[in-house]
């Protein structure tokens, strides 16, 4: 028979074992199911398994063209990253803009990409982002993302994407709002912290604020 006290004892066993793991680390938990109100510690972490946000939409005419790939590979080989983007989670991906007209998309802050598998991490975009797409033409875009699950792995070349919902969840927007015009290049750490702080600890810290409040203006 299961106690609630042996149930505790598994829910603590579990946050133990994801706080020892890092990014790029050897995945050691298996996430429940998400759960409504993410919370924090254990909570947290199945609900970045796989947030819920409003759905991102590409325009019409748009698509993705082949699989969207966790990492540089040959066709993003010569792409430079879209500016600010500096996380471990890389993604190239091809948009095909089938329509007559140059189309111009705009991938918002809190724009989640998912993985399709268990042992990568999801991707973060942070700062909202514009892209413009000639008719008639694949236009290739690479992206350096966060890292969203401290427990995973980063993403790799056998890594598969898909485009996730952008955030609605209180405590990322508050992250979100904090570094909207940050340079976020200043402290790589200190960011990439942050959100860890938020998908597998226990939320941001006064101190954490008051840090990347300081951070330097992003540069127009």
């Amino acid at each position: 028979m299961i106690t609630k006290h042996t149930a505790v004892q598994t829910v603590l066993s579990l946050v133990l074992t994801a706080a020892l793991a890092a990014c790029g680390g050897t995945p050691s938990v298996t996430l429940p199911d998400p759960v409504t109100d993410p919370g924090t510690g254990s909570a947290a972490q199945a609900y970045f398994a796989r947030p819920t946000g409003t759905a991102y939409q590409l325009p019409p005419g748009v698509v993705v063209d082949g699989d969207i790939v966790g990492d540089r590979i040959e066709r993003c080989e010569n792409v430079k990253p879209l500016e600010e983007t500096v996380g471990n989670v890389r993604i190239c991906l091809g948009l095909s803009n089938t329509t007559d007209t140059t189309v111009t998309i705009v991938i918002p802050g809190g724009t989640y990409f998912i993985s399709e598998s268990d042992e990568n991490q999801n991707g973060l975009m942070i700062q909202t982002h514009t892209i413009t797409l000639p008719p008639h033409v694949v236009t290739v875009v690479y992206v350096e993302l966060w890292c969203v699950n401290h427990h995973r792995h980063a993403s790799d070349e056998d890594a598969r994407y898909r485009f996730g919902p952008v955030n609605t969840n209180a405590a990322m927007k508050e992250l979100l709002d904090l570094l909207a015009d940050r340079d976020l290049t200043s402290d790589l750490s200190a960011v990439q912290d942050a959100v860890w702080d938020i998908t597998d600890e226990d939320g941001l810290t006064d101190e954490v604020r008051a840090a990347l409040r300081a951070l330097p203006a992003r540069t127009p």
